[in-house]
This record gives structure tokens, C-alpha cells and sequence, in this order.
């Protein structure tokens, strides 16, 4: 809709395929003592979705800039922005004693999962178009279902098992090239390759 991207109705149908396995395997949960307020959670979870499409096509419009540089600038406005949130919640309250396993996990999480990550999104958005490239954000709750089931022994439902192959399903889908698309792309290579 704002960056004016042409799909086909079988991309179309992907994403709305995998949206829908998302809300299955994301959005299926239980109160447990480890999780009291899953409602709560989901609705944060969709509200990260929304801000995540925004971070997406505001990126999108700004990629022709040097990526390397987007996502030092955009790391460095989030930081700033989450400072207020850090003084409320630390107000009046001792600064907090980080062993080294959590210094370990801040420099994961700022390096890989963050650094790493966002520059290499950002280099996708460069090259692909944004509803290509943020499909594929699509796959994070199952790695997430799958990650919790390994390392947090939590239980997998029929619901999120459906929702899971919905998903993949819906980015296969979303990332195939029809033929018209492809003849398209052979013409534009055989007339670079003339010039």
C-alpha cells in the first residue's frame, strides 16, 4: 500500500496464508505459572508486527542510502528511545549486578541479534522488495515455537503444528516467481546482455 509494490494474486494468497499460521502458532496459548498473561503478550506481540511493518517500509524508502550507515543510525535512535523506558523502570532502584553470563547475553544480543541482523535485513531491503523481504519475518514465531520446545520443553499444540505449515507454505508461495515474472526477468537480462 505506501511503497506501491506490485504482487500477484499467488504472492497475495502466501502472505495471507502464512499471516494466518502465524496468528495459529503465535496466538494459541495458556495461562502457566511461567506465563500468566498470554493475552497480554499476544497483544504486545501484534503490536511489535505493526511496528516491525513500519520499521520495514520506512527502511524500504530510505535504502538507497549506505545500509552500513542505516542501521548504525536506526540502532542508535532506538537506543535513545528506550531510555526513558530503562529510567522509569529502574527509578529508585539499585543499578543492577550483571554476571558475566549476562554480559555474555548483552553482547549477543547486541552484536548477532541485533547489529548483525538489522544490517543484514537492511541489505535485503536494498535488493528485494519489502513485501518479499518481511514475509520471511513470518518464519520467527516458529523458530521461536521450536526453540521453546527444545531448550523450555514446552508443549506443541495441533493448532501451532497447523499454523507452522501454513506458514511455510504461505512464504513458499509468497517467494514463487510465476511465469509471466520470469519471462519478464529473461527479456530485461537478454536486453542488458544486447547493451
Amino acid at each position: 500500500v505506501f511503497l506501491k509494490e506490485k504482487s500477484t494474486a499467488l504472492q497475495n494468497a502466501g502472505i495471507l496464508i502464512s499471516v494466518i499460521g502465524v496468528a495459529l502458532v503465535g496466538l494459541y496459548a495458556h495461562a502457566t505459572t511461567k506465563a500468566p498473561h498470554p493475552l497480554l503478550g499476544n497483544l504486545l506481540m501484534v503490536v511489535a508486527v505493526i511496528a516491525w511493518a513500519v520499521y520495514t517500509v520506512i527502511s524500504k524508502k530510505v535504502s538507497h542510502a549506505d545500509v552500513l550507515k542505516l542501521t548504525c543510525f536506526s540502532s542508535i535512535i532506538g537506543t535513545v528511545l528506550l531510555l526513558p523506558a530503562v529510567a522509569i523502570e529502574q527509578w529508585h532502584k539499585p543499578l543492577p549486578i550483571i554476571s558475566a553470563w549476562g554480559w555474555i547475553s548483552v553482547l549477543y544480543l547486541g552484536i548477532l541479534a541485533s547489529a548483525v541482523s538489522y544490517f543484514l535485513y537492511n541489505n535485503a531491503l536494498k535488493n528485494l522488495p519489502a513485501s518479499l523481504v518481511g514475509i520471511f519475518i513470518n518464519l520467527d514465531p516458529i523458530i521461536g515455537a521450536g526453540l521453546a520446545v527444545l531448550f523450555l520443553k514446552e508443549q506443541v499444540s495441533i493448532l501451532q503444528v497447523g499454523g507452522t505449515i501454513l506458514v511455510l507454505v504461505g512464504v513458499w508461495l509468497s517467494t514463487t516467481k510465476n511465469k509471466a515474472q520470469e519471462k519478464q526477468a529473461k527479456s530485461i537480462k537478454e536486453l542488458a546482455d544486447v547493451n
